[in-house]
């Protein structure tokens, strides 16, 4: 039987969002006027626009998987990936309109990046969850689950710094654990640029406009951390650095486990979903990486063009407003990559709204993921040659029943021994 939220889903969506289109777009308009069209207004009205295009699709997937929320296991993690696009959209159009506040961008770029390395996390359960259902029935299925290393490191002298991997579960274990350390890295160097920035901070000064009784007020550059400051001075270097070693380590284990598990998985279509996470959360990355090394080079305009702003915050503007404009083909994408289609059922029994929220925002799998990982961590590289069934932990035995059948309630509150297993150790 239909939930109120089921029946009635399409007409509360398009109620807010006439009511959000009523409301911003005549502001957007006053203050595009008041402000005679400077340039970052332009700019910041024009990304407006996409955010206004991508902001509802996504809201309305997440609609729909509350509304069918039958198969909680799985649309958490669905959730979790969707609001990504809204968060990166709106995020990046805030730091586009307050380029000029104190440090209201670096605060708004700290959030963003944080739920960048959560979004990691999430598409890595994902997939454990769907391989965990796809060998419930047989556990020795996993057991011939390998791929070899790739390029580069299956060349010398690569090889020489990654032994070969056992497969099974340890090849498994090594994967999600590749994949995951850049969860706590991006989570780290972000921190760690928060406070750079925050204590190399300099006050503003007024500045003439030539021919006019106007003044400008100029922000200097940070003395210690600026996004996109190419400097042996900057902390921005050493950080990217990391973040992109530890990037570039994760994506390696991302395509071994995707080329190792893409039969058992196909199914579930994992490329789209890869390909959708891979060129919103990497590409991001490297596309603010590309407009450094373009300010060093010259080619952004200097301060003939952008009389009140810096290069680095013109090269941080460049990025949130091509994010806001990319965010709005991400949205599309992931509608059709993390469709609720495969889960609406309306005969099976559903949650009520309430308690599909409140599933949404429950985050205590987290802790248990995190509490279970440092625990087999260091065991398991100091057993694998004698003990290797260590990484198992990392793939407890749930039957495909049981989560097909599990509810909401059933997730928060742990009812049995096989739910007692899986909250501690996915």
């Amino acid at each position: 039987m239909k939930t109120f939220l089921q029946r009635h889903v399409q007409v509360i969506f398009l109620a807010i969002y006439v009511i959000l289109l009523t409301v911003s777009v005549p502001l957007s308009v006053v203050y595009l006027v008041e402000k005679h069209s400077e340039r970052h207004v332009v700019a910041w009205f024009v990304a407006g626009i996409f955010v206004l295009a991508t902001i509802p699709i996504s809201l309305y997937d997440i609609a729909l998987h509350l509304s069918s929320y039958t198969q909680p296991d799985l649309q958490r993690y669905y959730v979790r990936i969707i609001w990504m696009v809204p968060i990166y959209s709106l995020d990046s159009w805030l730091a586009l309109r307050f380029i000029t506040v104190g440090n209201a961008g670096v605060f708004l770029d700290t959030a963003r990046e944080c739920y960048e390395a959560y979004v990691i996390y999430n598409f890595m359960m994902l997939l454990l969850t769907y391989l965990r259902k796809h060998a419930s029935q047989d556990e020795s299925d996993m057991d011939d689950v390998f791929h070899g290393h790739m390029f580069p490191f299956k060349y010398w002298p690569f090889r020489l710094c990654v032994k070969p991997w056992e497969p099974g579960k340890q090849f498994i274990h090594r994967c999600t654990i590749g994949t995951l350390q850049y969860t706590l890295i991006r989570i780290t160097t972000t921190l760690i640029g928060l406070m750079c920035a925050l204590a190399g901070r300099q006050h503003g000064y007024d500045k003439a406009v030539n021919g006019t009784n106007e003044t400008l007020h100029i922000v200097p550059p940070n003395k210690y951390y600026s996004d996109g400051a190419i400097s042996a001075s900057n902390a921005y270097i050493y950080l990217a650095f990391v973040n992109n070693m530890s990037q570039m380590w994760a994506m390696y284990c991302l395509i071994l486990f995707y080329y190792a598990t893409k039969d058992r998985l196909k199914s579930v279509q994992p490329f789209g979903k890869f390909l959708c996470v891979k060129l919103v959360v990497f590409f991001s990355f490297w596309q603010s990486v590309a407009l450094a090394v373009l300010g060093v080079a010259g080619a952004i305009p200097d301060s003939v063009y952008w009389t009140s702003y810096t290069e680095e915050t013109v090269k941080s503007s460049i990025q949130d407003f091509i994010v806001c404009i990319e965010m709005f083909f991400a949205a599309i994408a992931h509608h059709f990559a993390f469709s609720a289609s495969p889960f609406i059922d309306y005969a099976a029994a559903s949650p009520s709204c309430w308690e599909s929220i409140k599933s949404m925002w429950d985050v205590s799998d987290v802790k248990d993921d995190i509490v279970a990982k440092t625990r087999t961590v260091i065991p398991t590289r100091r057993s694998h040659a004698s003990d290797p069934s260590e990484s198992s932990r990392l793939l407890p035995s749930t039957s495909a029943g049981e989560l097909q059948s599990v509810s909401v309630r059933d997730h928060s509150t742990v009812n049995s021994p096989s739910d007692s297993t899986h909250s501690k150790h996915v």
